[in-house]
C-alpha cells in the first residue's frame, strides 16, 4: 500500500475514533425548546403531565398557555382552552392533569374546567356534574366551579368543586370532593365538611394515597396550617405540635411506597424548615443541617419513574436536585458541579417516560432534558472537606476570593492489558473552587488521586453522577 494510502486510512481512522468517542456521554442535559425560542419567549412551564399515548402537556401558570409534544411537534392548544372558558386577563392554568382513560383535564384559577378526550375539547358544564351527584336537576344559570384535580391508580379523577343554587346542599351553597369514575359517572367522594368548604374551595391541594385509601390536602396561598389527612370518614390535622416542621405547606406528595413528605419552603432561605417525611406513625424533618438536601429551599417534590424521590430548588448555586432512593437510602445529586450544561434554578421537575424535563428560570421558555446513558459516567466531589451540594452562590464567590488552592487531579481507570490488569489514566486536571468533575468515563473501577490527599478507589456502575469527597 503506498504510503499516501496509509497515512489516508490513519487519519479516517483517528477520525471515527473521536466521533464515536464524542457520541459517548454519561447522563447529560441538554435543551429543548417550546415550539422555538423566538416565537415562546416567556412561557413558564410550571403544569406538565404525560397523557397514555406518550405526548407530553405542558401548561403555563402564569397564563391560558397549553402546548402537547407528541415526541415529533408541539402543538398549541392555547387558543382552544380560552374559547371555551371566555377567557378574561387574568386567567391562569392551575392544574394539568391525564387520566388513565386517556383524558387531559385543564382547570384554571377562576373555576373553570375544560376536557380533552384525545380529539375534541368541551367545557365542563358545573350544572350538569352537579346534577349527577345530587340525583336531581340543579337549575341552568347556578354558579359552580371546579379547582384542584388530581387522580387515582385505578383512574379515578377527583375535583374540588363548589355550587350555588337554591335546591343545592349545604344551605344553598356546597363544596365537595367529587369522584368521577372511569365510566364518566360523578359522585360525592368526601362531603362538605372539616377543610373541604366554600372558603377553602379555591385553596386546597390534594393527592391520594393509593396504598392506603387516604387523601392529603393542605390550604395553598400561605394559608395553610399544616397537613390534613381524610381517613374513614374521619379528618386529621397534623401540625408543628405532632412533628411537622412548619405549619406554611407548599407541596406534598405520597411516593409509591406510601410515604408522605410534606414541603414547608416559605420562600425565606433564612426561614425555611425542609421537608417533612411520614410514615404512617411519626413525622421525621429533613433539612440541609441535619441531613443531606442540598438546602432547606425546596420548590418541589416528585417521584420518578424509578421510586426516586426529587427535592429541587432553585435558591442555590450548588445543589439543585437532591435525590434520594428509597430503596436503599442512597442520595445522588445534578447540578452545575457535575452536568456538562448549565443547571441551575430549577422550577419544576417532570418525568416523562423515561426522561427527566426540568424548566428552569434561566430557560423560561424551554426545558433541559436528562439523556441517559448507563454506559458513561461522572465522577465529581468536594477537594477538601465533606460539603454535599450545599455551597450557594453567595459562598462560591467568596471561595473565589479566597483563593482556595488549586490541586492536581489524577483518575485512573482498572484496565486490562495483555490479561493483565493496569491502572490506565483516564482523567488529568485541576481542581476549582475546591471542587473537581470529570465528564464522560466508561463505567468500571477507578482509583481518584488528589495532590496532598489520599487515594481513593470507587466502582461505577451506571451514567449517574458518582460524588466523591476528600
Amino acid at each position: 500500500m503506498k504510503q499516501k494510502q496509509k497515512i489516508a486510512l490513519a487519519v479516517a481512522a483517528l477520525a471515527l475514533a473521536f466521533l464515536w468517542s464524542g457520541g459517548a456521554k454519561a447522563d447529560s442535559w441538554t435543551q429543548k425548546y417550546i415550539v422555538d425560542k423566538a416565537t415562546s419567549a416567556g412561557v413558564c412551564p410550571m403544569e406538565g403531565v404525560q397523557d397514555i399515548h406518550g405526548h407530553n402537556w405542558i401548561g403555563d401558570s402564569g397564563d391560558v398557555i397549553l402546548y402537547e409534544y407528541t415526541g415529533e411537534s408541539w402543538i398549541n392548544h392555547s387558543d382552544e382552552v380560552k374559547n371555551l372558558i371566555g377567557y378574561e386577563e387574568g386567567d391562569k392554568i392551575t392544574t394539568v392533569y391525564a387520566d388513565k382513560s386517556g383524558n387531559i383535564w385543564v382547570s384554571t384559577n377562576r373555576g373553570k374546567m375544560v376536557m380533552y378526550d384525545g380529539s375534541n375539547w368541551s367545557w365542563v358544564s358545573p350544572v350538569a356534574v352537579w346534577t349527577q351527584v345530587y340525583g336531581y336537576s340543579v337549575p341552568e344559570g347556578s354558579l359552580g366551579s371546579f379547582n384542584e384535580v388530581f387522580g387515582d391508580s385505578q383512574g379515578n379523577v377527583y375535583v374540588s368543586a363548589s355550587i350555588d343554587c337554591n335546591v343545592c346542599g349545604n344551605g344553598g351553597q356546597d363544596t365537595q370532593i367529587l369522584k368521577r369514575s372511569t365510566n364518566g359517572v360523578w359522585s360525592t367522594a368526601i362531603p362538605n365538611g372539616g377543610v373541604v368548604s366554600r372558603s377553602n374551595a379555591n385553596k386546597l391541594k390534594g393527592t391520594f394515597d393509593n396504598s392506603t385509601g387516604d387523601f392529603w390536602f393542605f390550604l395553598y396561598w400561605g394559608d395553610s396550617s399544616g397537613v390534613y389527612r381524610y381517613r374513614n370518614d374521619a379528618w386529621t390535622n397534623y401540625t408543628t405540635a405532632d412533628g411537622l416542621a412548619d405549619n406554611t405547606v407548599s407541596d406534598i406528595l405520597v411516593d409509591s411506597t406510601g410515604k408522605v413528605w410534606v414541603n414547608s419552603e416559605n420562600g425565606n432561605i433564612a426561614t425555611s424548615k425542609g421537608i417533612s417525611k411520614f410514615d404512617g406513625v411519626s413525622w421525621v424533618i429533613w433539612n440541609a443541617d441535619t441531613g443531606n438536601l442540598a438546602s432547606s429551599v425546596i420548590t418541589q417534590i416528585s417521584e420518578d419513574n424509578r421510586g426516586r424521590v426529587w427535592f429541587t430548588t432553585h435558591g442555590d448555586g450548588g445543589g439543585i436536585a437532591s435525590i434520594y432512593d428509597t430503596a436503599d437510602g442512597s442520595w445522588m445529586y445534578y447540578s452545575g458541579k457535575n452536568a456538562e450544561d448549565e443547571f441551575d434554578h430549577v422550577l419544576r421537575v417532570f418525568f416523562f417516560g423515561s426522561e427527566v424535563w426540568v424548566s428552569t428560570f434561566t430557560l423560561s421558555d424551554g426545558f433541559t432534558i436528562l439523556e441517559n446513558n448507563d454506559s458513561y459516567s461522572t465522577i465529581y466531589g468536594q477537594a477538601g472537606g465533606t460539603v454535599v451540594e450545599k455551597t450557594i452562590v453567595g459562598q462560591l464567590e467568596e471561595l473565589k476570593k479566597a483563593k482556595v488552592k488549586t490541586r492536581k487531579v489524577t483518575i485512573s481507570r482498572r484496565t486490562q492489558v495483555k490479561k493483565k490488569w493496569k491502572w490506565k489514566k483516564a482523567y488529568c486536571g485541576k481542581t476549582s473552587s475546591g471542587w473537581y468533575k470529570a465528564l464522560n468515563l466508561p463505567i468500571g473501577t477507578y482509583k481518584v488521586q488528589i495532590q496532598g490527599l489520599k487515594t481513593k478507589a470507587v466502582n461505577i456502575t451506571n451514567g449517574d453522577p458518582y460524588r466523591l469527597n476528600f
